[in-house]
């Protein structure tokens, strides 16, 4: 596992939260730096929560929920109630796994098969994997459901003045020896937003450039020079034998074209 990977479980200094908890289903708390919307309370010590921005089911203890505003949540998955999707959207959704279930549990998918498919079902290859994609990254038919519509993925509606402020606290602030927690990073980005009268970008669009950081110059601006340099400088070996100059002489089998 990577550094850049283990970035928000660097220590960070304790600050306690006095706010209420809600341990009630569609209610969100914080888990670590992540944010989930509960779903299902298992017993007096565990429920189990959505990830507001991957959709992701996880098994949380209650010791560890820190409350949160439903104002400061945003994700795709942050207001997605699983019991309040319509019948015809769970129909939708039950069709297309029809139509990509054969394909399903095969290491790789051809084009031919897929091809075949697409002929069987009316529906393009592209869009056959496109829901295998889903499917497989999740292992659910919740996967498979409509999304809601608006902005696509891929498409940047972050102004040229908020993302000049990512990177200004990334650098200046994140990336530092007091190493903030990534959600910290996030409030910072807001505030100053907030003080330039500009919208800020959601948390999501934060995180990924976080997220997008090397794990160089992470180490490095969060006081693991040390830890940079064993891992990213190169360092001299030895190799056995070579204790003069043309010790080891490394000779081509490859025919030789000069006449």
């Amino acid at each position: 596992m990577s550094w850049i990977e283990n970035k928000e479980n660097a220590l960070v200094p304790y600050e306690p939260n006095r706010a209420r908890l809600n341990i009630d289903v569609n209610s969100t708390v914080r888990f670590g730096d992540n944010v989930y919307r509960i779903s299902q309370i298992l017993d007096f010590k565990t429920v189990i929560g959505i990830d507001v921005e991957s959709g992701r089911a996880a098994s949380l203890a209650i010791a560890a929920l820190i409350p949160i505003g439903q104002d400061k949540v945003d994700g795709l998955y942050a207001n997605y109630d699983v019991s309040a999707i319509a019948s015809e959207d769970w129909a939708i959704a039950q069709r297309r796994f029809a139509a990509i279930e054969p394909l399903l549990g095969h290491t790789i998918v051809g084009r031919k098969e897929t091809e075949q498919r697409a002929r069987e079902t009316g529906v393009d290859a592209a869009t056959l994997y496109r829901w295998l994609g889903k499917y497989n990254e999740w292992g659910e038919l919740l996967a498979l459901v409509p999304r809601k519509r608006g902005w696509q993925t891929g498409n940047s509606r972050i102004s040229r003045e908020a993302d000049e402020l990512i990177t200004k606290v990334i650098k200046d602030y994140y990336l530092t020896k007091q190493r903030p927690s990534v959600q910290k990073a996030i409030e910072q980005v807001r505030e100053l937003c907030d003080q330039s009268k500009i919208p800020p970008p959601s948390a999501t669009a934060i995180r990924a450039r976080i997220k997008a950081v090397s794990d160089r110059d992470y180490l490095r601006g969060r006081g693991f020079s040390d830890k940079a340099r064993n891992k990213y400088t190169p360092s001299p070996g030895t190799f056995p034998g070579a204790d003069y100059p043309l010790a080891i002489v490394q000779v081509t089998t490859r025919p030789s074209t000069s006449c």
